[in-house]
């Protein structure tokens, strides 16, 4: 009894290591097998046992994919201990999630039922558990790390079939072909390995032909994007005292992005930490550096909206220097940018 326990716990293990690592470091590979271990170590759980395996399994995972966290929120409040709650909420959830998603798995396989078919439930719960997160938790987007499409997206045919219905479709097929080949492999039905297989195989056909028939013609007018990221640490980004160092970085940044004489120049989300206003020193200086080339700023800056709201937008600065438009971030980031159940950070933060 002993054995078998310490062997599912090594293969939960064993998966909340590879997933994060397929997800942040995109291994296609990995992601065929990544969930393997952790089906096989539930595969005969009763719904009412298998929330704990899941829980852990969510935990670690959680505890490698966020690791960044402690250090940024905590640098963002001003306060350690910021970083440290939002790390432990981010781990409850994660760990309440995924106890809650194996245990409606196991319920589902819990009849008698083909490996292949199981994995289809277990696939069509899995994305609709992705779905209800991304819909219910805009604010938290760090969550969106979780989706199992994530490993694959470097794979130019194993995306394709995301342009019909989104990347919880890619998740759907990466979860059932882990189940079919976990189901299999724990029986040791070899020859029935075949199925995973071929469904892999018939998906990332169907990717190439998706790819072929809309590949782009070598005419096709490319598009040069210079993105510009400061990474300025947050306590001297918001300090009042170094404005004129930001702004230097920030000119000095622009001017190597031009030089690589790009359509776009994209700059980071929130970038220039003060509000907009048309006749900024800062923007008129950047429209002088752009001069006569061709070239379109969208710049990340804050909105002052009202005397109460300070949206973060993004601005489009054409040639020439016209601004033709602003975008309002929809979803602000929960507890930081708007409060959650009356829990939010504290200034420079918000």
């Amino acid at each position: 009894m002993k054995s078998v326990f310490t062997r599912s716990l090594i293969l939960i293990a064993l998966s909340a290591i590879l997933c994060p690592v397929a997800v942040m470091t995109v291994q296609f590979y990995l992601a065929w097998v990544a969930l393997v271990p952790l089906f096989i170590a539930t595969l005969e759980a009763k719904p009412r046992k298998a929330f704990m395996p899941g829980m852990g399994f969510g935990l670690v995972f959680c505890a490698i994919m966020l690791y960044w966290m402690v250090g940024l929120v905590s640098d963002f409040a001003g306060s350690g201990g910021y970083g440290i709650a939002f790390y432990l909420i981010a781990l409850i959830l994660s760990g309440i999630y995924f106890g809650s998603l194996l245990t409606g798995i196991s319920w589902l396989a819990a009849n008698d039922r083909p490996a292949w078919l199981k994995g289809l439930l277990a696939a069509s719960l899995w994305t609709v558990g992705e779905w209800i997160y991304s819909s219910l938790l805009p604010g938290m987007p760090w969550f969106g790390l979780f989706r199992v499409s994530n490993m694959v997206l470097d794979n130019l045919y194993a995306i394709q079939i995301a342009s019909l219905s989104g990347a919880f479709i890619i998740s759907f097929f990466i979860v059932w072909i882990n189940y079919m080949l976990a189901a299999y492999v724990a029986k040791r039905q070899w020859k029935m390995v075949a199925v995973p297989l071929g469904a892999l195989l018939a998906y990332m056909t169907a990717g190439f032909g998706m790819y072929e028939a809309n590949r782009p013609s070598k005419t096709t007018q490319h598009l040069g994007v210079a993105l510009l990221c400061d990474n300025t640490p947050p306590n001297v980004k918001w300090d009042e005292h170094s404005g004129n160092e930001l702004v230097t970085n920030l000119l000095k940044l622009n001017n190597d992005a031009l030089a690589t004489n790009p359509d776009i120049v994209l700059w980071s989300e929130a970038v220039v930490p003060w509000t907009y206003r048309n006749d900024d020193d800062f923007l008129a200086e950047i429209r002088k550096m752009a001069g006569t080339a061709p070239v379109t700023h969208i710049l990340g800056m804050t909105t002052d909206y009202s005397a109460e709201s300070i949206y973060n937008s993004a601005y489009v600065l054409l040639p020439g220097g016209g601004i033709t438009g602003r975008y309002d971030k929809r979803y602000p980031v929960s507890m930081a940018e708007r409060p959650m159940a009356f829990i939010s950070l504290p200034a420079p933060a918000r």
